[in-house]
């Protein structure tokens, strides 16, 4: 499993980030939404899935701030677990979206995508079948019928947070050693494979 890491120059202010309490049974925290604060620069996106910072599992949103603020340290690093990447799509483009999507188990963020036509729009911006669709221009997915409603109301340009789904018995680490001296630690993202309620676009 690829492990993410992120580090950012310690000044919680300048972050510009919102996290939400994972859903329960899970650990983390995840970005619900980012401003223009030094967590966009360092390439943070909505739909990631804080489990350590500088070392230290966190469990709520509200501790995850506290661990931030109690730290001395110069950066705050943050593990994250998963390939997430940024992709694009423009409807101006000849050609319709042509994805399939199914909700997710647990109630996690994100809608997996079932099918993709070889020819539309969804596929040639790099979307795979078993790919998470984790936010939608910036806004976190939790189920196929707000995602439809977010990509329609799109006019031209949808931004898309994809990561790559996991099955329920991967093996998620816990915790790794990186060798720097503010410390170290792991995070992980979860993909579920719920194949219930497909819709087409």
């Amino acid at each position: 499993m690829k492990i993410r890491e992120v580090r950012i120059v310690n000044d919680v202010n300048m972050l510009d980030m919102t996290l939400v309490d994972n859903v329960p049974g899970e650990a983390g925290v995840v970005v619900s939404h980012l401003g223009f604060g030094s967590a966009r620069r360092a390439k943070m996106l909505v739909g990631d899935v804080i489990h350590y910072i500088n070392g230290v599992k966190v469990t709520s949103h509200a501790q995850a701030f506290d661990v931030m603020r109690s730290c001395i340290c110069r950066e705050l690093i943050f593990s994250l677990v998963g390939s997430a990447r940024k992709l694009e799509i423009d409807k101006t483009q000849p050609g319709k979206l042509e994805i399939t999507l199914a909700n997710r188990k647990k109630g996690r963020a994100g809608v997996e995508v079932e099918k993709v036509g070889v020819m539309g729009l969804a596929a040639a911006a790099g979307i795979s079948v078993g790919d998470v669709v984790l936010s939608i221009n910036g806004s976190l997915v939790y189920d196929h019928q707000s995602a439809i409603v977010m990509l329609d109301s799109s006019e031209r340009f949808i931004e898309l947070v994809v990561g790559e789904r996991c099955d329920d018995h991967d093996d998620v680490p816990q915790f790794y050693e990186i060798d720097v001296p503010s410390g170290g630690g792991s995070a992980y993202r979860l993909w579920g494979d719920d194949s219930a309620h497909l819709t087409g676009i």
